[in-house]
């Protein structure tokens, strides 16, 4: 079931220092992924928009079966004794054999009824204690029925919709409404204990213009606290017992949509238009770190070791130091929303996207020398080689990947700063034009000897130092003579006789080791004594993608398409094991 029990208060121990970000395989299906997955043995299974619950083998991907619900699963499935129970949008709650998808049982347990403030995409999951299973309707109700057949055992009504998942502890019952109303209940009779009316449940929706009231976060009970987050803007720490308000989190009106989870006495939670991940003191509610996003986060944490991961809605698996806040440098990054929340079984992980693919995470060993990590990318000079936005679309799933962008100004200052000390600096070139510095040949070069004392540099295409750009940008010709006295690389020609021809080019043993991808298109070809590893050849046996050591530092030479998007995520593999050599 969600976060691993009734309670929602599971974490993952973990040794050594590996993190999940490498695809050991992924699964597609025809409708966005933001149910959570649960493991069961050797199946995971998980609802997609496209009406299906799926069940894959943990290990290779491959269906198992699927079972259509009729409408969108959005809810996260619970496990007990070979059966999966699962709730589709419309409501209905299926019980279905594990071993084979053959269904059980089926009930209708209440309407449909749609969220009139929208962002509506989460439905209340189930919850399994013995023989009992709890859930919660769209229209209001919270339900304990027998879970061998379906039957009610009791039923609470709220006065508003439910999209959140009942929590269990001890014989208690929480769900919070979209009135901001969280509610305690008896969990053998329904009967209410008490009732905690948020910041929001006082709002009226109307005079502001969005929703400020509805409680989507399900809480997390531990001990005698329970934690949740509202759309008010508020991470809220009850007594459980009475409903006692201990503390309150401002959010600054960012929604806190995302469940929290309590770790070591902290608790950890995503914000919507904040962009943030947080941990808060669960005694105190003070804040102890923060770590910023590009977008809204409504996944939920899962903490695995001394790293808590969570799905962004500009599609990154964030991996961050529990202790420290820090983010977790190279994280796996997807060109789609991550709505739903990771889960680990058996060294994997496992989650769902928007374009509708499921995952599987493999870890990876991270590398503890530090490095400050750049992307070059000016706005004003941008790119003479990579044409249709490319060059931005590059430049933002580097920064996705914990790149920092920098302009000529920032690139300069920089190389020049580090000159002689380059090593744990490590940059990326998007934009073409580079500063007058970098291009002396008749001197000591600036950016030579930034790379002889352990900078790195990484081309994306052609290299800019081939090209001749005036103060105003104009293109006036080709320099590949230069080369050889920057960064050691021969050409036989002063002009397009070097560029050769687009070829086809392809990885060697090497490169695919290093992570790059299979094929590709370039230009420029070099000679094999020039470089130190060769990554890719073309269709002549040239050297297309390469590394070449320079002294101390390195400059690597990958390719990515000038005109169209691709999968981007092939350069952070290669340079995440650049940093290792």
């Amino acid at each position: 079931m969600f976060r691993g029990n009734p309670a929602h208060n599971m974490n993952y121990k973990s040794t050594g220092d590996s993190i999940f970000n490498k695809v050991l395989w992924s699964f597609k299906t025809s409708g966005a992924v933001r149910s959570t997955a649960i493991a069961v043995n050797n199946m995971i299974c998980f609802g997609s928009s496209d009406s299906y619950l799926y069940a894959l083998n943990n290990a290779t991907g491959k269906l198992l079966w699927k079972y259509n619900c009729g409408s969108s699963v959005t809810s996260s499935p619970a496990y007990s004794k070979s059966v999966i129970y699962i709730l589709s949008e419309q409501q209905e709650l299926f019980a279905i054999k594990a071993t084979d998808g053959k269904l059980q049982w089926e009930k209708s347990i209440g309407e449909d009824k749609p969220y009139d403030w929208g962002f509506d995409y989460y439905f209340s999951s189930p919850v399994i204690t013995g023989d009992t299973l709890l859930i919660a309707s769209a229209d209001g109700k919270v339900l304990s029925l027998n879970k061998q057949n379906g039957k009610t055992y009791w039923e609470f009504k709220t006065t508003h919709f439910i999209r959140a998942t009942p929590t269990l502890l001890n014989g208690w019952v929480y769900i919070g409404d979209t009135n901001g109303d969280m509610y305690a209940l008896d969990s053998r009779t329904g009967k209410q204990k008490w009732i905690f009316q948020t910041f929001g449940s006082s709002l009226n929706n109307d005079t502001i213009g969005f929703d400020r009231k509805a409680i989507l976060s399900s809480a997390v009970a531990q001990d005698d606290a329970l934690v949740f987050g509202s759309r008010d803007g508020f991470l809220y720490c009850v007594n459980r017992f009475d409903g006692s308000l201990r503390w309150k989190f401002d959010h600054k009106v960012s929604w806190v949509i995302s469940s929290p989870s309590i770790v070591n006495g902290q608790v950890l939670t995503g914000t919507s238009d904040g962009h943030f991940v947080q941990s808060v003191n669960i005694k105190t509610g003070e804040e102890k770190w923060r770590a910023y996003g590009a977008a809204p986060i409504w996944s939920s944490p899962l903490t695995v070791g001394n790293y808590v991961y969570i799905g962004g809605n500009e599609g990154v698996l964030h991996c961050i130091n529990i202790n420290t806040g820090e983010k977790i440098a190279h994280p796996f990054c997807v060109d789609s929303k991550i709505f739903s929340s990771p889960i680990v079984s058996n060294n994997k992980m496992y989650f769902g996207t928007d374009d509708g693919t499921f995952y599987c995470l493999k870890q990876q060993q991270i590398n503890k020398q530090l490095f400050k990590r750049y992307v070059y990318w000016d706005k004003t000079n941008g790119s003479l080689i990579f044409k249709n936005g490319v060059d931005i679309l590059i430049k933002d799933f580097m920064s996705r990947k914990g790149y920092t962008v920098i302009d000529q100004s920032k690139l300069a200052s920089i190389v020049d700063e580090n000159k002689n000390a380059g090593t744990g600096n490590m940059i990326v070139f998007v934009s073409s034009r580079l500063p007058a510095s970098f291009l002396e040949t008749d001197s000591v070069n600036i950016f030579r000897s930034f790379l002889q004392s352990g900078g790195i540099a990484v081309d994306l295409g052609n290299s800019p130092f081939v090209y001749d750009i005036d103060s105003s940008g104009n293109f006036n010709g080709f320099n590949f003579k230069r080369c050889a006295a920057i960064i050691g690389i021969n050409y036989t020609e002063n002009d397009l006789r070097s560029f050769g021809g687009i070829f086809t080019a392809t990885a060697t043993a090497k490169g695919k080791s290093l992570g790059i991808k299979d094929l590709w298109t370039a230009t420029s070809p070099v000679d094999k004594k020039d470089v130190d590893i060769i990554l890719g050849v073309d269709e002549k046996g040239r050297p297309s993608a390469w590394i070449k050591n320079i002294a101390k530092g390195k400059f690597v030479q990958l390719w990515i398409d000038q005109a169209f998007p691709e999968d981007y995520n092939f350069i952070d593999n290669v340079l995440a094991n650049v940093e290792r050599m």
